[in-house]
């Protein structure tokens, strides 16, 4: 059974923590503990942190049974097999019980349990169990599981309860120091908050330049490109030691339509060879936003078995909400904060019903459309077969947006009752396609009018670097390509469409 399906049984109320102030935020340090475990071994944080390991703590209470049924799904344990010394040896884990009132009687599932306790969370596990309640303050844990991760450089990253891979997938993401001159970009934001462009934007990118290196990191050259063609350059220097970083911002590049932003450290400290290249460069693709004839808009919304979950915003381009919808109470920052439920607030959307709404945009123009579910689940699939649709109210027929299977948020940015450039937008899709996709060789480029419509082709890769470019009427030959995932933008005409093409030898 897993954690949610435990928390559908029980009273909601009965794993929070209420007389602590404000949980640590995500990306905060982590403070230090020293703490013995039940079996009477020494653990001390930051001493195993500084062996370059990443820490997977969890924070529970014996009474809790959500944190029950985490123990046994065996994920914590999975996650220690695989990655801790008897595994790949990249991870350590610790938990810790953090209520004051429990006793050791109640981590062992024995007679004599102060508070009450499921059974012996000690069993069938191989990393240290610690009864210390200091440590819980200390991180200033808001309810019951809490699971932290907590990187080398010792700041922490707040997660729900998770599968072992998934665990993993979090915890690798996390920077771990490797020979002399290493620089590395981490907490990357590609400087616009929506994966689509709609009209002319400003994009501020930033990221964390992080000296992964033993030596001293004193300088770094970053590039910043747009669809492979250099729009910015920074040209750091300074002094960091070893896990220390300073935030990298360039100066905003104005963009339109589709696209590809990266950065990419070139050079560092004079051009010594950087011991790790895999983490000097990070990218983020844009699509184009979809386009509404009309200003009257129709939204669907079908709700999953936990209506009271979903909330969601109609905001224009200053960021102003114009129409809302949804559990009040979930608002837009509750993706994903609400890990046993939410109660059922104003404006809570009834479960497994299609709901209807007109949204009325004032004027044309630019907007977003945003969906949040405060589990972290989305709207489909495990718990039904939920899913948002907004239709141009002028044609019913087909969704111009659509969606329902995410996470925390989903979002999309939206042009209204407007007349687009016709540099801002693709072609239809009928007009160009691109085929076979995946592709192993040749490329083939076909429209309506018999593939005179197009005159130009460049090819992508991930960093935004073009790889294969041609003004002549050849097709693209990907043959010498490795496999992944680029994309290919096609002039046809006056106007340029960009779509992603897989190369799959």
């Amino acid at each position: 059974m897993s954690a949610r399906d435990f928390a559908i049984i029980i009273a909601f109320s009965g794993c929070f923590v209420s007389h602590l102030p404000a949980q640590l935020p995500s990306g905060s340090v982590a403070p230090d503990f020293s703490a013995y475990d039940i079996g009477g071994n020494l653990h001390n944080l930051y001493t195993v942190l500084d062996s370059g390991k990443i820490v997977v703590m969890e924070v529970s209470a014996t009474w809790c049974p959500p944190c029950w049924a985490y123990h046994q799904s065996g994920d914590l344990q999975e996650f220690y097999l695989e990655h801790g010394p008897e595994g790949d040896n990249r991870a350590r884990v610790f938990w810790v019980e953090g209520d004051a009132t429990t006793n050791i009687e109640c981590i062992l599932g024995l007679p004599g349990c102060s508070v009450s306790s499921p059974g012996n969370y000690s069993s069938g596990v191989t990393y240290p169990v610690i009864d210390n309640s200091a440590v819980a303050d200390s991180f200033r844990v808001a309810f019951y599981p809490t699971l932290f991760v907590i990187c080398p450089n010792r700041k922490l990253y707040e997660t729900d309860a998770r599968p072992a891979d998934a665990l993993w997938d979090l915890a690798r993401t996390c920077p771990v120091a490797y020979g002399q001159n290493n620089a590395g970009i981490y907490e990357f934001y590609p400087g616009h908050g929506l994966p689509e462009i709609c009209g002319n934007v400003e994009l501020a990118p930033s990221f964390q330049l992080t000296n992964l290196g033993f030596q001293p990191l004193t300088q770094a050259d970053i590039r910043l490109r747009w669809n492979g063609t250099d729009v910015g350059l920074v040209n750091w220097t300074g002094s960091l030691g070893v896990y220390e970083d300073t935030l990298i911002s360039f100066a905003p590049p104005p963009v339109s339509g589709e696209g590809v932003i990266s950065v990419q450290v070139s050079s560092v400290n004079g051009n010594a060879s950087d011991d790790n290249n895999a983490d000097n460069f990070r990218s983020a693709v844009f699509g184009n936003s979809a386009y509404f004839q009309s200003t009257d808009l129709l939204l669907k919304v079908r709700t999953d078995a936990f209506g009271q979950e979903t909330y969601w915003e109609l905001r224009d381009e200053n960021g102003q909400v114009v129409e809302s919808g949804g559990n009040e109470l979930v608002g837009p920052e509750g993706g994903g904060k609400f890990p046993l439920g939410v109660t059922a607030g104003q404006g809570s959307l009834p479960s497994n019903t299609l709901v209807k709404d007109t949204l009325h945009i004032p004027q044309p123009g630019c907007y977003s459309i945003h969906f949040v579910d405060a589990f972290g689940d989305g709207m489909c699939c495990q718990y039904g077969n939920g899913y948002y649709r907004l239709f141009d109210l002028s044609d019913q027929t087909v969704p111009v947006i659509s969606g329902g299977n995410f996470t925390e948020y989903d979002r999309h940015a939206l042009k209204s009752g407007e007349t687009t450039s016709i540099l801002e937008v693709t072609a239809p899709e009928n007009e160009i396609e691109v085929f076979p996709n995946p592709a192993t060789s040749f490329v083939f480029l076909t429209s309506e009018e018999d593939q005179s419509g197009w005159s130009e082709w460049k090819i992508y890769n991930i960093a935004g670097q073009v790889v294969a470019h041609s003004r002549a009427r050849e097709f693209p030959d990907v043959t010498g390509l490795p496999d992944g995932i680029y994309s290919i933008s096609i002039r046809a005409n006056s106007s340029v469409v960009m779509k992603k093409l897989v190369v799959q030898h």
